[in-house]
Order: C-alpha cells, then structure tokens, then sequence
C-alpha cells in the first residue's frame, strides 16, 4: 500500500432498514413504508489522496425553494416535493415485480411529530409518528428514549428541508436509504450530535465521530455495517459509517491497480496546530496514537496536519 493510494470513502452512509414491507430491520434508521435496508453518509467513494414533541410547520419559503425529481426512486409523486393529493402523502412502496417506486398514499391520525423531532420507529406505515411528507430514521426505541428522528426527504448535499432539531443540531443532506441490493433509494436529513476526533468529545454508544472536513469538522453517526457489527481495524468496509468509533473507511491502491476499501485508525500527526490541548489526549490506539508499530501518516488533502490516519 502507497500513501498516495489512500482515499476516503465519503460513501454512503448507513442509516437504517424499511419499516411495514417485510424488509428485515438490520441496525441503523428506519425507512418509510416500502423502503428497504438503509444506508448512511450520502456520495460515493472520494478518490482523493490521503485519508480523507410537535412543532410548527415548516417555512412556506423554504418550501418553495425545494428542488425535487432528485431521488432515484421514482413514480406518480415526487418524496422531496410532497406533491400528493390533500390528505395523502408520497411514500415508498415495494413493486409486485421487485424494486420500489414512489406512490400517494393515505395520512394517519398518529403523525403528529415534526422534523428533526425524536420518534420511535414504526413497526409498520401506518404507525409512523412524523407528520405527512417525513419518515422515521433512527435506532429503534429503548423504554421511553426515541430512538430516531422525523427527517424530511432532500436532495443530496441540499439542506433546504432540513431545518434543525430541537436541540439546535442542524440537519444535513447527507443520509441515504438504500434497498437490500445496496442500491440508494432517497435522501433524508440527518440530525447529528457534534464530536471532536480522538474522543476528545466522544458519540454516544453506538455512534462513530466521522471527520468531514480540512479543518476537522465532525460529527456523531449511527454506525451502519449492513447489518453486522461494527468492522475492526483492517476490516473491509463499504459505507464510511461501518466502522467502529475511532475509525474510518479508506480505500487503498496496491501496486497491481487494485483497490480495497478498509477500516484505518485516526491518529494525532503532533504537526500543525490543533484547536486543543494536545497534552489532553491520552495517546493510546483511538485517542492519538496507533496499534502495534504502525504510524500515523499525514493526510493534508482531506484533514487538518494535526490529524491522520495510522498506516504499516
């Protein structure tokens, strides 16, 4: 493996699994009615070198501003757009044939949660609590924790739907719902808890502190592995949230031309400077340093000097 063969895999990011159409839940969200397994972080592999309650309704202006015919699923009726008939929503549904298509379905009495608001997901479609036009997405329920949020459908990277949850987090275009096959089905706005990497600002069990950016922007979220647990160091990995905390999916190039996508640590470089103490890092595998004689490598083209991600 060449340093310059490192790339990130900004990919997919697993989110969750269908609700009410025989889809096994495997870990992650939950998708709307006829929507199957989930993933997560939206986009595909980044070639680059180095690691890489209720509320209001939402604003008739941002409404208007949304652009739609964005998802891949497609039907009668647009997810992003809402563009169903009075007392009907555009859903999800499974094909007879196989595969998905859009349709208008009825709304219920029980939708009463609006975006970014927690919720439990649903056993079936006509138990989903977010009001019409949003779905359930998230871990299931624990007691009386919601373990998911009521996130609208959006066009990729475009937030305008979005707006933020009640604790302030702002939703972002960057969650995807793909079928069991791996196929990206649609959108949904994601509401992440923020985290600094290295555990200086840890995620919640379950979640994975993801960098996404040069100036070591982060964010917590739901580790989805198609289902299995999360993958270890040197795992293969396919969605950049199927590693464990600490870790990240990166695709490497071998010397024939090869490509394989694996789980790498995420190390402190001791270059540059930090937005921290770096005294306040502990040092040992995942919070700044490195398994067994491996190093931590720079990657400045997708991370700040200060952080990169250990190699052999």
């Amino acid at each position: 493996m060449t340093r310059r063969g490192l790339a990130w895999v900004a990919a997919v990011l697993a989110c969750a699994c269908a609700g009410g159409v025989g889809a096994a839940c495997t870990g992650g969200a939950a998708a709307p009615a006829g929507a199957a397994d989930a993933a997560g972080d939206d986009g595909g592999a980044l070639d680059a070198t180095g690691p890489p309650g209720d509320a209001a309704p939402a604003d008739a202006a941002a409404e208007q501003a949304l652009h739609g015919n964005c998802e891949p699923v497609k039907g009668p009726c647009d997810l992003v757009l809402q563009d169903c008939p009075a007392g009907t929503q555009c859903t999800t549904q499974s094909r007879a044939g196989g595969g998905y298509a859009t349709a208008c379905t009825a709304t219920h009495a029980v939708q009463h949660i609006d975006r970014g608001y927690p919720c439990c997901r649903p056993s079936s479609p006509v138990d989903d609590p977010c009001l019409p036009g949003l779905t359930c997405i998230g871990d299931p329920c624990t007691g009386d924790a919601g373990g998911g949020r009521c996130a609208p459908y959006c066009c990729s990277k475009d937030d305008t739907p979005c707006g933020a949850s009640p604790e302030g987090f702002a939703g972002h275009c960057d969650e995807g719902v793909v079928d069991p096959a791996g196929k990206l089905l649609y959108d949904v706005c994601e509401y992440a808890p923020p985290c600094k990497p290295l555990r200086l600002l840890p995620c919640p069990s379950g979640y994975a502190c993801l960098v996404q950016d040069t100036s070591g922007g982060a964010k917590c979220s739901q580790i989805f592995n198609g289902g299995g647990p999360a993958a270890t160091e040197g795992q293969p990995c396919q969605y950049n949230n199927s590693c464990q905390d600490g870790l990240m999916c990166f695709t490497t190039t071998g010397a024939d031309g090869g490509q394989a996508s694996t789980c790498m640590m995420l190390c402190y470089t001791g270059q540059g400077t930090p937005p921290f103490d770096a005294g306040a890092l502990a040092m040992g595998p995942g919070t700044g340093g490195c398994t067994g004689t491996k190093q931590c490598a720079t990657a400045t083209q997708i991370f700040p000097p200060w952080l990169g991600v250990c190699v052999p």
